[in-house]
């Protein structure tokens, strides 16, 4: 008790004293350097410098998602942990201590998401800070408790109450890159809104298959947010969206969800053909910079009541594939559908970073979405002669229709016509694995000019 008691106190003081407490030459930092490889030795000057620029913003990136752990890790001596609950990638803000953006502003906390073991079966996940663009206190914090299991999964039971801004464009951009692009170019990507309440969820673990079921019970107050800051390094002129808006209400929601992940980030070297889909055809002497490998997919129902009415439904599958030592193929369909009259927040829309990069800024929106994103990274064979750059070719097809509010939740989902379809294409320069990338995107239903592409961590 009087560790909780303890954890909380730090929690609500974190914001105004963490540069007293936390002064930054004691921080230690979560940085390796690299040692050169022989390939290196005759690299460029340029591939040199872009590698080091993309190790600097990966170890910054890194070092900001993981400081708040790192401080609840040296106050729980418990080894155990869990991770996150999601009931859907993507779906849902990712409460990073350090974030800025429209309607919050500059946000400091500290806290995680991770389930950290109190004992043996009972686990706590908790964080606060303070919005200095809102004006807003914000909190989080539940419980787990595992009734059945052991190492390779079992069951659990937990309680969270939040007070939040939360967004479900999290799929689209991180919180960190987002932070990123807000602060230096003046560019918010995201749809925010504010959400008060709590839920009760029951959850299954099949560890040994990387799958995960959910079933949870949701009450939460939905307030619009309105844009409150428009400050950044850069940007001249320019200012930030204005924050769509919608009316306020409570929704008591089920949410049930079904979530499978096989894939790795690793580097690989002499993989044998039985990890890949496609047997490979030059030998088995590979190597992958980095790079993430397998399959997942997603699948969440949920049922809301009370000021609003409405079946929201969601699907997902990714497969990130290798073909050969030169070339990776990554490809992503979602698909979503929303049935009745839902927190303006809940529709889909697609346009921009993240979904149909030739297009505008969620210049599609509606209550049926189909998008399928798709990528050829070529590597190693260009790296030489690109200064150690990748070439990637990307395309987007989508489909976003607006159903009546009565229509079943798979009417209009697949085009009538190929109008309905849109794609975009584009081709960008990066770093091996595709992470970080600088390029181009059009359109083809209408002659015009190219989006600039800047992604500084994997598209999805």
């Amino acid at each position: 008790m009087k560790r909780a008691i303890l954890i909380l106190c730090l929690l609500c003081c974190a914001s105004p004293a963490f540069s007293t407490v936390f002064p930054a030459d004691s921080i230690p930092e979560n940085r390796t350097e690299s040692q050169p490889r022989a390939e290196d030795r005759t690299s460029t000057r340029t591939e040199r410098e872009f590698r080091d620029f993309e190790q600097e913003f990966r170890s910054f990136s890194l070092d900001m998602l993981n400081l708040n752990d790192r401080v609840i890790e040296s106050i729980f001596s418990h080894p155990k942990t869990l991770p996150a609950y999601s009931s859907f990638p993507g779906d849902a803000e990712q409460r990073s201590g350090f974030r800025y953006n429209r309607v919050d502003g500059l946000f400091l906390g500290l806290g995680s998401q991770e389930r950290y073991a109190v004992d043996d079966d009972l686990y706590t996940h908790l964080g606060a800070g303070y919005a200095f663009g809102s004006r807003q206190f914000q909190a989080f914090g539940g419980l787990d408790y595992q009734l059945f299991g052991g190492k390779d999964g079992g069951i659990f039971i937990g309680l969270e109450g939040h007070r939040i801004s939360d967004t479900h464009d999290a799929w689209k951009i991180g919180a960190v890159e987002n932070t990123v692009h807000a602060l230096l170019a003046r560019e918010d990507y995201r749809i925010y809104f504010f959400r008060t309440g709590w839920s009760a969820r029951l959850e299954q673990q099949l560890n040994a298959a990387n799958i995960r079921f959910g079933a949870e019970f949701r009450q939460d107050l939905y307030e619009p947010m309105q844009k409150n800051v428009n400050w950044s390094v850069f940007g001249g002129e320019k200012t930030f969206r204005d924050n769509p808006q919608f009316e306020r209400g409570w929704v008591n929601s089920l949410v049930v969800s079904l979530n499978m992940d096989n894939t790795q980030q690793k580097n690989v070297r002499h993989v044998s053909s039985d990890e890949f889909l496609f047997s490979p055809s030059d030998g088995d002497s590979w190597e992958y910079s980095n790079r993430r490998v397998g399959v997942r997919a997603s699948l969440q129902a949920e049922i809301g009541r009370r000021d609003y009415g409405f079946e929201r439904y969601l699907v997902e599958a990714a497969l990130y594939q290798p073909i050969s030592k030169s070339f990776t193929f990554n490809t992503r369909v979602r698909a979503g559908s929303v049935v009745g009259l839902a927190p303006a927040p809940k529709y889909f829309a697609l346009g921009g970073v993240g979904s149909l990069a030739g297009f505008s800024w969620n210049e599609l929106s509606g209550n049926r979405m189909i998008l399928w994103n798709s990528e050829l990274i070529f590597s190693n064979f260009l790296a030489s002669r690109l200064f150690g750059l990748s070439v990637i070719l990307f395309a987007d097809v989508a489909v976003v229709q607006n159903a009546s509010v009565e229509a079943a939740f798979t009417e209009q989902l697949l085009p009538s016509t190929i109008n309905d379809v849109k794609f975009s294409w584009g081709i960008a320069f990066g770093s091996r694995n595709g992470a970080f990338r600088i390029g181009a995107a059009w359109r083809t239903d209408r002659a015009e000019g190219a989006n600039i592409v800047i992604r500084l961590s994997p598209m999805w």
